[in-house]
């Protein structure tokens, strides 16, 4: 089952931390995910990039003109070859 999404921020050029309702988080490197056309084309400015909130409703990213990323695009298993990294949230 796909988990939602509960905090993202911009941390720098195209990345962005992201933590998931399971207590998962990580960064993920949109200039490794996204080609920046067609609805992503706007991504390419970091300041509009910058702009990313969470969609209470989907429970994935979304930026002010609507572009959104689903959950399944941001997370992906153990063992993957991606460059993103995930790990489980440590509690207090």
């Amino acid at each position: 089952m796909l988990k939602e999404i509960v905090a993202a921020t911009a941390i720098g050029e195209y990345r962005l931390y992201l933590r998931f309702e399971d207590g998962v988080e990580g960064i993920i490197d949109l200039a490794r995910t996204l080609s920046f056309r067609g609805v992503f084309e706007p991504l390419k400015d970091t300041r509009y990039c910058a702009q990313v909130r969470v969609d209470a409703e989907s429970g994935t990213v979304i930026w002010p003109n609507g572009t959104w990323i689903p959950t399944f695009g941001t997370r992906v298993s153990p063992g993957s070859r991606s460059s993103n990294r995930w790990r489980r949230q440590r509690a207090n």
